[in-house]
């Protein structure tokens, strides 16, 4: 829409400025007439010449409004990725704390399997080696226990 105003603008100036020149050919014979009218066009002159002077002051203050937009927006995009760092930070320490609870997960399973063996081995002994066996589970017991501490330990930090 505003360049169609514009490109209508532009013809009807350059319809009026081809009129001015045909009339002035036409009603003005001598150079000396035509250079009078001519000087009396000056200050139209300095007028469109001082519209254009405010025109470019006005696309000044336009860019700077502009530049201001953008330096908000890059400054709202900065916060936004910070928040976003420190999302990713936290996944980051809870996929960690998973990965060593899965760990402590297969370790309390593999002990677990042990526990199981030792059972089983000892019900085929003779009754003095079962305090050795019972020994054992004592110490997979606090193994476990240690395992548990320090998945306390991760979990608060």
């Amino acid at each position: 829409m505003k360049t169609k105003n514009i490109i209508i603008i532009t013809i009807i100036i350059i319809v009026l400025m081809t009129f001015n020149y045909i009339m002035l050919n036409i009603y003005f014979d001598s150079w000396e007439l035509r250079g009078q009218v001519g000087d009396s066009f000056g200050a139209i002159s300095a007028l469109f010449g001082g519209l254009a002077f405010a025109g470019l002051i006005y696309t000044i203050y336009l860019q700077r409004n502009e530049l201001q937009l953008q330096r908000e927006e890059l400054k709202l995009q900065r916060e936004e990725m910070a928040k976003s760092r420190e999302q990713l930070s936290k996944q980051v320490t809870f996929l960690k704390a998973q990965y060593l609870a899965d760990i402590a997960k297969i370790k309390v399973s593999a002990l677990e399997a042990e526990i199981e063996a030792i059972k089983m081995e000892s019900l085929s002994v003779t009754p003095g080696y079962r305090k050795e066996f019972s020994n054992r589970i004592r110490e997979i017991k606090s193994e476990l226990l240690k395992l548990a501490d320090e998945l306390k330990n991760i979990k608060n930090k």
